[in-house]
């Protein structure tokens, strides 16, 4: 096949893709055009799948995307699959063609093509190398779009030529993404199915989604009607800008909408209760709206500071109501300063630094005073602030909202006042602190037998050093009595004196001679005599210098220990007394034991004379008598007892001996009567 031929099927076969040829053929078109939104664009896109080896019947088939400009150029790119194999024109300007491409059936390659306002048959563009628009199935983006000087072509982002045109926009024309077999002379040709999907527009310097898509079956300019065309185009699962060109498919009436794509408005808002991911149709208008405070809770609050919008015709400003133009999906978020409240609060003085800050900003507080007074006798000592701080000023860095109190702590003053003496302790005192008082001359003596002495505090307190819990203020004062020197003497209950060491009164032990304050009562409750303490309870109450007699339960002890004729025995007596002490002693010849002045005249034990042993149980001073069995006791008895025998067996024979006289002679009186009958 020569040149010439290759030519010849190059030029048939692009002129197929042309929109104004006026020759008999079959151009059928079939594909999707997008809505009025488009308009006046600067450029279109589209992703296009590839699909090698159509095999057909008559004709060649290309896909691609263009539109009219204008002042009515037509610009389009996409790819083509050629019918037969040979040598091709690859690129071709009004200025001619140059270069030449071996392309080969069955492969697809990328084209762009262009149509100046009035174009004639030639073709004019660029046709890429052998396979250039990739292995079956794969997916590749065609594009073009007006840069300011030129249109430019792009194949999967790259840019593969340029042109101008004399026109910047579409005008009122809208993009159309089509397939086409072309100079067919029969509709018998069985096309495969080929995916489009993502059509776009460029307007702006963006290329933005076409929003609605509209079917389109029909044929090329100049193109023979008789035969019906058998293409269709439809949505692929319900996708939006998602379709399929190719045979078998369903023919929808030309402009029906196939999809119609809507954006969202998500609007990212930690505040003001903003709702957001709202749905709009595509390149329509939207407003986003929110307040510009937020309350969050007591002493948190936000200021609304900014919208910071992300995609196309989205919005970025301090105000916070806007407009928005939805060119695609639009995030709006909502920049918030979170706040909080610094409540400087005191009950006492004047604070500085209470009000709304910016989270995390560092805040100058202060009070203005570290002393307040209530009274004269009450006052407020600053001690520092609840967060820790100690000087009456600080900084505090802002995280939270904060109530920031300086501590206080109640102070009262202690007076103390006395009459006599020096006393120590006035002074100002913390709340619930201890106070120390007390006193340098407690006694102030009047003669050897009177003094004047301290006695108590007017509260009550007997101590001369008083500790006391400080509760409010005080006025503190010693009060003093007489004192009159006074000796206790003991008595036993026969009224002979004793000498007692030490009493015990109103419960303290102390000696036998002592001051004691004029005009109280006292209690002696015990006296200590010979190491044992005898609980007496007198009451007494002393007003001058006095002598105390102290009668006590102290008596004379008797134990005798006799034999049964009164004879004394020496038994061994052991006796406890009162206090617990124990003796052991004999009463010896004379058989007596005496004591003097036993407590309570209380004495329990044993007496014991040989193998006798016999108790003793006194008390109060009674005599106790023990009478034993002696041996000269045991030796008189027996003697009594032999003796009474002797008497006795004598006057048992006597008896005896006259009763058996009586009976004889009673016997000679019996034998004697008969004899007288």
């Amino acid at each position: 096949m020569n040149f010439y031929r290759f030519f010849i099927l190059f030029i048939l076969f692009v002129s197929s893709l042309s929109f104004g040829l006026n020759f008999a053929g079959y151009w059928f078109q079939f594909g999707v055009r997008g809505g009025d939104r488009t308009i006046s664009n600067q450029g279109t896109s589209v992703n296009i799948q590839t699909i090698t080896n159509q095999i057909l019947n008559s004709g060649s088939s290309g896909y691609w995307v263009g539109e009219t400009l204008s002042n009515g150029a037509f610009i389009q790119i996409g790819y083509l699959s050629e019918n037969q194999s040979g040598v091709y024109p690859s690129f071709c300007t009004m200025s001619g063609c140059g270069g030449y491409e071996n392309l080969t059936a069955g492969n697809d390659e990328w084209f762009y093509e262009y149509f100046p306002p009035s174009f004639s048959s030639s073709f004019l563009g660029k046709i890429g190398p052998d396979g250039s628009a990739g292995k079956n199935g794969t997916i590749n983006n065609y594009g073009f779009y007006y840069n300011g000087t030129t249109w430019n072509f792009l194949f999967n982002g790259k840019n593969i030529g340029n042109v101008t045109l004399g026109s910047n926009s579409s005008g009122q024309n809208i993009p159309i993404a089509f397939g086409e077999l072309a100079n067919a002379s029969n509709s018998d040709t069985v096309l495969k199915d080929v995916v489009f999907n993502n059509l776009k527009f460029y307007k702006n310097g963006n290329f933005l989604t076409v929003p609605s898509g509209y079917s389109f079956i029909g044929y090329g300019q100049g193109s023979s009607t008789v035969l019906k065309n058998p293409y269709g185009v439809e949505e692929v699962g319900n996708k939006i800008n998602y379709f399929s060109l190719g045979s078998g498919i369903p023919q929808y009436p030309n402009n029906t909408r196939l999809w119609t794509l809507g954006y969202t408005l998500s609007i990212n808002s930690t505040y003001g209760n903003v709702s957001g991911d709202i749905g709009y149709v595509a390149y329509a208008n939207a407003k986003i709206n929110v307040p510009s405070m937020v309350n969050i809770n007591n002493g948190t609050r936000a200021i609304f500071i900014k919208w910071v919008g992300s995609g196309l015709g989205s919005y970025t400003g301090v105000s916070n109501y806007s407009n928005i133009y939805l060119n695609e999906n639009i995030t709006e978020t909502a920049v918030w300063q979170k706040q909080y409240y610094l409540n400087v609060f005191s009950q006492y003085g004047n604070t500085t630094g209470s009000g709304w800050y910016d989270a995390n900003s560092t805040i100058n507080y202060s009070i203005n005073s570290n002393i307040i007074y209530q009274n004269k006798s009450s006052r407020f000592i600053f001690n520092g602030w609840n967060n820790g701080a100690k000087q009456l000023y600080g900084k505090i860095l802002l995280n939270s909202s904060i109530l920031l109190s300086p501590i206080w702590e109640q102070q009262y003053y202690i007076t103390i006042n006395s009459q006599f003496g020096n006393v120590s302790g006035s002074g100002w005192y913390f709340k619930n602190s201890t106070a120390v008082i007390s006193m340098k001359e407690p006694i102030i003596n009047v003669t050897p037998y009177e003094k004047i002495a301290f006695y108590s505090w007017n509260n009550g307190a007997k101590s001369q050093n008083l500790s006391l819990k400080v509760l409010n203020p005080l006025s503190i004062m010693p009060i003093y009595k007489n004192q009159f020197l006074t000796y206790f003497e003991g008595a036993n209950q026969n009224g002979i004196p004793i000498f007692i060491n030490n009493i015990t009164i109103n419960g303290n032990k102390t000696k036998n001679t002592l001051f004691l304050y004029s005009g109280l009562n006292y209690t002696i409750n015990n006296v200590y005599y010979d190491g044992t303490t005898i609980p007496l309870n007198k009451n007494i109450n002393i007003t001058s210098n006095s002598t105390v007699l102290l009668t006590l339960p102290l008596y004379n002890l008797s134990i005798k220990t006799t034999d049964l004729f009164a004879a004394p025995v020496n038994a061994l007596v052991i006796l406890t007394f009162y206090n617990g002490t124990t003796i052991s002693e004999y009463t010896g010849n004379l058989g007596s034991i005496k004591l003097q002045n036993v407590p309570f005249g209380m004495a329990t034990g044993t007496a014991s004379y040989g193998s006798i042993t016999t108790s003793i149980n006194a008390l109060d001073g009674n005599q106790n008598t023990l009478l034993f069995v002696s041996l000269f006791n045991i030796e008189v008895f027996i003697l009594i007892i032999v003796i009474s025998g002797i008497i006795f067996v004598i006057a048992s024979r006597r008896l005896k001996h006259s009763s058996n006289k009586d009976i004889k002679k009673e016997t000679i009186e019996k034998n004697k009567k008969p004899e007288q009958n």
